[in-house]
């Protein structure tokens, strides 16, 4: 929930089912680290100066009837209503600005220019609160979409001014995630929690034999409404 301004301070995983000897394994990166080693970098300073974050949402009513190819999420689900208007007003209460609908389509897209760092109280401390994860590359294995071009996918990351990030740029913020992360190997029935402040998560792409069974539950922890960074707490 890099996209708008509300995020949550904790996340939980549990393993329901997978099967026995299948790839399934998630990542936890330490966020501490990341930061300062973000911070040295020339890739972390420009992020530091911001972001865009383009969202786009689908029509549900535009998609009855249609193949789902291009279905990521509708606008409709996302904000809970049918009325345009009302979705308009929830996406702004949500910090998102330059709101657009497709007269064609109905589908709706919005800008979001997030702070770069999050002020953790736990440690005291600002910490990164952006990675790579919002680019258009999340999509490359969701069949739905990764045939889309990147500027067309259901959201995409560039710096604040426009550009895009550069294929050295994005592998970068990738390697620097996994050099201070721990990989957790699921069972069934395990539980993981998380402060959603202090670790990242993510996992590489999933090999599951014929048949093969991974099913996970997540649950979302208390809701805030960012604050971002706070003056000599670097």
């Amino acid at each position: 929930m890099q996209y708008m301004h509300q995020s949550i301070r904790t996340i939980a995983f549990m393993c329901l089912d997978l099967t026995p000897g299948a790839d399934g394994s998630t990542y936890f990166s330490d966020n501490i680290a990341y930061t300062d080693d973000m911070r040295t970098r020339e890739i972390g300073r420009k992020m530091e100066k911001g972001v865009r974050i383009v969202r786009r949402w689908t029509n549900q009513e535009y998609f009855k009837g249609k193949s789902l190819n291009n279905y990521y999420n509708h606008w409709q689900v996302s904000f809970q209503t049918d009325d345009p208007d009302v979705a308009e007003q929830r996406a702004k209460a949500l910090s998102l600005v330059n709101l657009q609908w497709d007269s064609l389509t109905g589908l709706l897209s919005a800008e979001y220019y997030p702070e770069t760092f999050e002020y953790c109280p736990v440690i005291d401390r600002n910490l990164y609160y952006r990675t790579i994860s919002d680019h258009a590359l999340w999509f490359d294995t969701d069949k739905n979409v990764a045939h889309v071009p990147d500027q067309d996918r259901p959201q995409i990351m560039t710096f604040a001014d426009g550009r895009n990030f550069t294929r050295e740029e994005i592998i970068e913020c990738i390697e620097v995630a996994d050099k201070y992360s721990l990989k957790l190997d699921w069972k069934p029935g395990q539980i993981a929690v998380a402060c959603n402040y202090r670790f990242l998560h993510g996992r590489p792409g999933i090999s599951l034999p014929a048949e093969g069974i991974r099913k996970m539950g997540v649950v979302l922890g208390e809701r805030f409404d960012r604050m971002g960074p706070l003056p000599g707490k670097y």
